[in-house]
C-alpha cells in the first residue's frame, strides 16, 4: 500500500511505499513506537498499533528513544462518525489555538459544511470540533475528516502535548427547555458571565423576548447550574441566541465565576 508518511525526530516525511517503510524498519530507522500515517487512519499512529506492522521484530536493533509526539485523542465510542446525518447541524468548531489567536467557537455546522471548511483551508487539523456524544473537544486531525475529504489538502498535523492538555476539555454544554415543549435541545455555551451567555444550537424555536430555562452541565459537575433568562438576540441563520439571566441564584453565580476563572 502506497502513500505512507512517517516521523523521524520531529520531521514528517513521505509519501513512500509500504516496502520503503519496511526497509526503514529493517534498518532500525523506524521502530514500534515510531509514528506513521496514511489515508484511512484517524491521525498519526504508533507502528505497533497497526496490524500491518504486527509481525515479530525480535531480531531488530534495540529501540531508540521514541519521538515526543502525543497519542491520538479519540471521540467517545458513543459518537459514530459514519452514522452522522451529513445535513444535520450538530458540529461546533473552535478556532484560535490553531493560529495563535483568541479562542472563538462557531457553529453549529453540518458534516458537509465542516468538510467544505476543511477543503477551503478555513479550518485545519489543529482546529477543534465538538458534537453531542463526544467526551470533549477533539482535534480535527484525530477524526476521520481527512479521510472523508479525500486527504487532498494537508497531512494531519502533529499536536504538541501541551496543546492537548490545554484545549481539549469538554465545552460548557446547555440542555434547553422551551416553554412546554417536551423536546430537549443541546447547545454549546460561549461568552459566559453572570450577566448571561450565548448558546450555539441549530434551529431552536425561539424569538427575541422569549423566556428560556437552561440546565448547564460541563464535564466537571462543580460548574453545573440551572438558570432562567430572556432571549435578547437571535443569531443570524438561527444558529443560536444570546440570553440575559434573570434571578440568577448565588449557587449559579458561584459556578459561573469558578468556570470563568478556570477557563483556558
Amino acid at each position: 500500500m502506497d502513500g505512507w508518511y512517517y516521523v523521524i525526530g520531529q520531521d514528517r516525511k513521505g509519501p513512500v511505499s509500504f516496502e520503503e517503510i519496511m526497509a526503514l524498519v529493517s534498518s532500525g530507522s523506524l521502530v514500534p513506537d515510531s509514528y506513521v500515517w496514511r489515508k484511512g487512519l484517524e491521525g498519526w499512529k504508533k507502528m505497533k498499533e497497526l496490524s500491518e506492522f504486527s509481525a515479530d521484530r525480535s531480531n531488530q536493533t534495540p529501540e531508540p528513544i521514541a519521538p515526543s509526539i502525543p497519542p491520538t485523542i479519540k471521540p467517545t465510542q458513543k459518537f459514530d462518525w459514519h452514522k452522522v446525518d451529513s445535513g444535520r447541524k450538530i458540529f461546533t468548531i473552535r478556532i484560535g489555538p490553531d493560529r495563535g489567536q483568541e479562542t472563538e467557537e462557531y457553529g453549529p455546522f453540518s458534516l458537509e459544511a465542516v468538510k467544505s471548511l476543511l477543503n477551503e483551508n478555513r479550518i485545519n487539523g489543529k482546529s477543534l470540533i465538538f458534537a453531542p456524544g463526544m467526551e470533549q473537544w477533539v482535534f480535527i486531525t484525530d477524526t476521520p475528516l481527512f479521510e472523508m475529504t479525500g486527504g487532498k489538502k494537508n497531512l494531519p498535523p502533529i499536536i504538541a502535548p501541551e496543546e492537548r492538555r490545554k484545549y481539549v476539555r469538554r465545552p460548557f454544554v446547555a440542555r434547553l427547555l422551551f416553554h412546554n415543549n417536551e423536546e430537549v435541545y443541546e447547545g454549546i455555551c460561549r461568552d459566559i458571565s453572570i450577566g448571561g451567555l450565548q448558546v450555539l444550537v441549530a434551529d431552536y424555536p425561539v424569538a427575541k423576548g422569549d423566556a428560556i430555562q437552561l440546565n448547564v452541565h460541563p464535564d466537571n459537575s462543580s460548574f453545573s447550574f440551572v438558570a432562567k433568562g430572556k432571549v435578547v438576540r437571535v443569531l443570524e441563520g438561527r444558529r443560536g441566541f444570546s440570553i440575559r439571566f434573570e434571578g440568577l441564584n448565588a449557587e449559579a453565580q458561584a459556578s459561573i465565576l469558578k468556570y470563568v476563572e478556570n477557563d483556558e
